[in-house]
């Protein structure tokens, strides 16, 4: 039978499931190997990593790659001083105390994180893989920005430059260059357009000669402002449906966001192995879904601006 670890211990093992979830790491069914440990294996989108949060060491991207969770405290034991033979037992009441004042800032820290992360991502920031390298952020997710693609931690506030970003802005000038060119070629063909209307004079010329024999309703000018009608009623219907498109996605990731929220913070309070994984998968259910609903978003958005 599986025994259930104590609620600190179960508490910052729960939190850093939720940040890897996050991050876009894979909850596995498999529990851990150690004797007593309910927690479940976590691994890579492609299999190679394969880690328990609770004993192995975190693969993140920053100093904090080594193991975080404190193990077990070793039974004190009694130390000889000074030669009169007199024994001291050695108090761990600090370490405790630290490691408790640690653990709930953690706590609080992912929370805050979890929250900050969902409003911008309805702002159509991207979730990355990255860790922020602040010591102070506890394997926090960086967020890009849509436009500039500066990465941003919405704990420390600090915002950090891609490494191929200097690379890329050279290459985006040469087009621009190319595309004028491209642009500029079909300019002769102004001329042709005259031809037509001259045509269409000596017609009407005609028929006033003649005499009205069509219609008015097949009349050229009629059937433009029949054409011009539909074109915008057409443009008129596209605008609509874009609008009601984006305000369901906007609707969708704020109550994506106040949920994964909910989970997260009932993730310190739960201790049961089973309602835990369901509890994680549930959370990773959210930010897939999170992350589908801002691309959506980013796509009525790039639709709306090429209307």
């Amino acid at each position: 039978m599986l025994q259930v670890p104590n609620s600190n211990d179960s508490s910052d093992a729960m939190s850093l499931l939720g940040t890897f979830l996050l991050q876009g790491w894979v909850m596995t069914d498999e529990l851990c190997s150690e004797e007593g440990c309910p927690v479940p294996i976590m691994r890579s989108k492609d299999g190679a990593i394969k880690f328990c949060v609770n004993h192995d060491p975190l693969p993140t991207s920053n100093s904090r790659n080594t193991k975080k969770i404190p193990s077990a405290p070793a039974p004190a034991t009694l130390e000889a001083e000074g030669d009169d033979g007199a024994f001291e037992q050695p108090s761990s009441t600090t370490s405790d105390s630290d490691e408790f004042r640690l653990q709930q800032e953690r706590r609080e820290q992912s929370s805050k994180a979890s929250q900050l992360i969902g409003q911008r991502m309805l702002q159509r920031w991207v979730l990355l893989n990255e860790t922020c390298p602040n010591e102070a952020c506890f394997a926090i997710p960086l967020v890009r920005h849509p436009s500039n693609k500066t990465m941003y931690c919405v704990i420390c506030e600090q915002s950090y430059q891609p490494e191929k970003d200097s690379s890329t802005h050279p290459e985006e000038t040469k087009p621009s260059s190319t595309a004028s060119s491209t642009v500029a070629a079909p300019a002769p063909v102004q001329p042709a357009a005259t031809a037509p209307s001259q045509q269409q004079q000596q017609q009407q010329q005609q028929q006033k000669e003649e005499g009205p024999v069509h219609s008015p309703l097949d009349s050229p000018a009629v059937d433009r402002s029949i054409k011009r009608q539909k074109k915008t009623e057409s443009i008129l219907l596209g605008t609509s449906s874009l609008q009601t498109s984006r305000e369901a996605t906007t609707s969708a990731v704020q109550c994506l966001s106040a949920k994964m929220a909910d989970l997260t913070a009932t993730l310190p309070h739960t201790s049961d192995a089973k309602e835990l994984v369901l509890l994680c998968k549930s959370l990773e259910a959210c930010a897939k879904a999170l992350n589908a609903c801002v691309t959506a978003m980013n796509i009525c958005h790039s639709h709306s601006h090429s209307a």
